[in-house]
């Protein structure tokens, strides 16, 4: 069963799976790696890297993505960073309710 599958009204599913590749609580940082699914038919690697800064009563999160392309006519994974940046609104919505 797939991790997680982004996707769009108007295109199939691309789903993925990964693992959590390394944790680095010094520097609290996270880094996701994708190993099987649609999303590996165009790339070589997926890697997403999460890095925790507190700030006040909270956090910061930054989010990037790193991946590698089979050739340049793969385009950008847009559908699959789209789904990231959706899910990480949903839990800033969720974390600040009161």
């Amino acid at each position: 069963k797939p991790l997680f599958s982004c996707d769009s009204q108007d295109e199939k599913a691309a789903t993925a799976k990964e693992t959590i590749e390394a944790i680095d609580e010094e520097n609290k940082t996270i880094i996701f790696n994708i190993f099987e699914g649609d999303v590996m038919k165009d790339y070589k690697s997926f890697k997403s890297i999460a890095q925790f800064t507190s700030k006040g009563d909270g956090s910061l999160v930054k989010w990037s993505t790193d991946y590698e392309k089979l050739n340049e006519d793969v385009a950008t994974p847009r559908k699959c960073l789209d789904f990231a940046a959706t899910v990480l609104k949903d839990i800033d919505a969720h974390l600040l309710k009161p």
